[in-house]
């Protein structure tokens, strides 16, 4: 018995890495999504034969990473990339901001698979349960500024961000190392509840740099006139897009299912008020400067809201086609 349970462990934590953010360590260039794409094709599954004759949900666990500084150190910049920034921070947005997007795309997650026909449990049975309370107080703090998360440092080194903020739809915990280090615990949780569990989890950026990073950006275009300070020509442009994401569901029988993003998406949606030089943290920063993105709270929110709302219908759509 216990030697199936470890094979079935190992097979997991194979699917994972396959399945992981590395996918997306060559790509750099966004893909641009429209109203009329269609979100599903950015997409990758595995293992998803596994949803056939799923019935109940428990209540979804959403997470939203938002990237809240970006940039490149002096040792990873070329002779080509002065205009390279060696830091660019997010402003204007508090956590309650991220926490009003977190809420909002976790309902409209619950709304569409509750048009599906999906039964959804109630959070209150998963929050009390002794297996869930576990496994949630080993969750990283949520609201909290801290470096990129372990599991997106792949994808990091390539689109440069560097500190990250957390937060989860209304407040459920998220664990974010359950379905592979607690994976045992969390089978024998989805087993009493007699439900699959979900996790969804998406990495948002709010600078684009350019694939070859040879382009340079002239912010002016991206600002408005009213700007402060004189914007200087960067190779970055800001942009919100998906730069990793992925849907995990765990089943009662101890299988799973994976759907993950494999190349980045974004929206061309116009956020950001300003660009101002800031005083780096360290001496590295001063070679390429530190600047400041300030962000209009409110353009924020509806770009990212607008952006992600589309991949959690799609979601929620496939994981009811796939059910049946």
């Amino acid at each position: 018995m216990l030697s199936g349970l470890i094979l079935r462990r190992a097979a997991l934590a194979s699917s994972l890495v396959l399945a992981g953010p590395v996918w997306l360590s060559g790509q750099l260039k966004v893909t641009r999504l429209t109203g009329e794409a269609d979100a599903a094709v950015f997409y990758s599954e595995a293992t998803w034969g596994n949803l056939h004759g799923l019935v109940r949900l428990t209540t979804p666990l959403l997470n939203l990473t938002f990237v809240t500084e970006s940039g490149f150190r002096p040792a990873q910049r070329t002779e080509a990339d002065r205009a390279l920034p060696a830091a660019l921070r997010l402003a204007g947005l508090k956590t309650a901001d991220f926490q009003e997007i977190a809420d909002a795309v976790h309902d409209a997650l619950t709304a569409e698979l509750t048009a599906q026909g999906i039964e959804i449990l109630p959070y209150e049975p998963l929050a009390v349960n002794p297996g869930f309370q576990s496994l949630a107080d080993s969750a990283p703090p949520a609201g909290k500024e801290r470096p990129v998360p372990a599991s997106y440092e792949t994808i990091a080194g390539v689109s440069g961000a560097r500190r990250t903020v957390t937060v989860i739809g209304h407040h459920c915990p998220w664990v974010e190392s359950f379905m592979s280090a607690n994976y045992l615990s969390a089978t024998s949780l989805t087993r009493q509840l007699g439900a699959t569990l979900p996790v969804v989890s998406f990495l948002v950026e709010f600078v684009e740099y350019s694939a070859d990073r040879t382009l340079t950006y002239d912010w002016h275009e991206f600002l408005p006139a009213k700007q402060i300070t004189d914007a200087p020509r960067l190779r970055a442009r800001p942009l919100v897009y998906l730069a990793a994401g992925s849907a995990a569901f765990l089943l009662p029988d101890g299988q799973t299912a994976m759907l993950t993003l494999t190349k980045p998406v974004g929206q061309d949606q116009t956020f950001a008020t300003a660009l101002r030089r800031s005083k780096p943290r360290d001496r590295d920063e001063r070679k390429g400067g530190s600047y400041e993105v300030w962000a209009d709270p409110a353009a924020y929110k509806q770009a990212v809201i607008a952006m992600l709302k589309p991949q959690v219908v799609m979601i929620a759509r496939r994981l009811a086609t796939a059910a049946r």
